[in-house]
């Protein structure tokens, strides 16, 4: 597959992502206990982990793990638990993700992103930096959208927005692995 065709694709997700989580926050849901909403939270966490794991395997040129798609699903359901407690906390998970999942994905344990970090401390604390500072200017661009757009159309851009800056971190990161430098 060429690498023109790879990115279509992913864009493709990225966009179908972006639809899919603005459908579930369609008609203003209100965070209350009822069937209807924790549907809506398991969708979302769902077809975030789908996409994800969906643009690792194209850019990575991964097989399909279960156990790379499971690491996905927990570090998705561990953001969005500590999301509920405080809305700075899911970058933890995510970079905690960062660490675990390229090491799944290549077929070894999470043990093995650990030693990997600790080998590499410099160039994955820089790593770490810049997906912060991405994950930032997400959140900037999310409160810009949510001022000046509105609705379902404000959803879907925003999605596009994370889904893009999600898509360029996991195709800088998932390359780690497959090419360490010493």
């Amino acid at each position: 597959m060429s690498g023109l065709v790879r990115a279509l694709l992913v864009a493709a997700i990225v966009i179908v992502h972006a639809v899919v989580q603005a459908l579930t926050v369609l008609g203003d849901p209100v965070p209350i206990v009822s069937w209807g909403f924790a549907a809506s939270v398991l969708l979302s966490v769902a077809a975030l982990s789908v996409a994800g794991w969906a643009v690792v395997t194209l850019v990575w040129r991964a097989r399909w793990r279960w156990q790379g798609l499971a690491w996905m699903l927990g570090t998705v359901i561990l953001a969005t638990a500590l999301s509920i407690l405080s809305p700075v906390l899911p970058p933890l998970a995510l970079l905690l993700g960062l660490i675990v999942v390229p090491a799944v994905v290549a077929g070894g344990t999470p043990l093995d992103g650990f030693r990997a970090f600790r080998r590499h401390w410099v160039r994955h604390t820089f790593g770490l930096l810049g997906v912060l500072a991405l994950i930032v200017v997400g959140w900037a661009a999310a409160l810009v959208l949510g001022l000046f757009v509105t609705g379902f159309a404000a959803a879907v851009a925003t999605w596009l927005v994370f889904g893009a800056f999600g898509a360029l971190v996991l195709a800088g990161w998932f390359e780690r692995p497959r090419h360490p430098v010493a």
